[in-house]
């Protein structure tokens, strides 16, 4: 199964989680195996494991939805707002139908279906907990290629360390700055682990 979060100038985050061959009830949850990003133009332009190569799989795709705001914003401010998730919302699908066509179709979840309004931040150190150190390594791998030239070369010494270091930092922001919007919080790999969080949870093993 994929789980899919959209983006536009960055590309989708796509994950893809597979279930064992076992015939039970209920079905095992699945293991992330292979992790993605698809380009609106460009198709598939990064991949981290395998799981994406030889055909199509079923996907969901999260949908982006507006929320109200607690202050008064301008009708422009409005209007570009929604021509965002609009986009969003173009690629998010366009993307589920390409890598899922011919394989179960294609559904799209609402943000409030399956999680609460967490900052990403704290949503990701829990994502980080729950993964094997198989599934970390993926996400590791992609944090060290999708890294600033300035950044490579301490990712690389220290991969797994320099992302916990940066998820804890965007945690203490938060805790610093309660209800303001999150900066420095780049989607170098929030992305992916944006999509990983979705599928974890639709697999059942993370519950927030």
């Amino acid at each position: 199964m994929l789980y899919i979060d959209p983006g536009t100038s960055k590309g989708c985050a796509v994950a893809c989680f597979l279930s064992p061959h076992a015939v039970t009830f209920p079905t095992p949850p699945g293991t992330l195996a292979g992790l993605g990003v698809w380009d609106l133009e460009q198709g598939l332009t990064h991949q981290w494991g395998r799981a994406l190569e030889g055909g199509y799989q079923p996907a969901v795709w999260e949908m982006p939805q507006l929320y109200p705001s607690a202050r008064r914003e301008k009708p422009q401010a409005m209007i570009a707002k929604a021509n965002d998730l609009i986009r969003l919302s173009a690629a998010g699908s366009a993307c589920a139908t390409a890598l899922s066509w011919g394989r179960g179709g294609v559904r799209s979840m609402l943000p409030a279906q399956w999680k609460k309004q967490l900052p990403k931040p704290i949503h990701h150190s829990h994502v980080m907990r729950v993964l094997t150190a198989d599934e970390r390594a993926l996400i590791e791998a992609a944090w060290v290629d999708r890294a600033p030239a300035g950044e490579r070369r301490a990712r690389q010494a220290d991969p797994a360390g320099t992302l916990a270091e940066y998820i804890r930092k965007g945690c203490l922001w938060v805790a610093k700055h309660p209800g303001k919007e999150l900066k420095g919080y780049t989607s170098c790999v929030t992305d992916l682990l944006d999509a990983v969080a979705f599928g974890l949870s639709q697999e059942g093993r993370l519950v927030l």
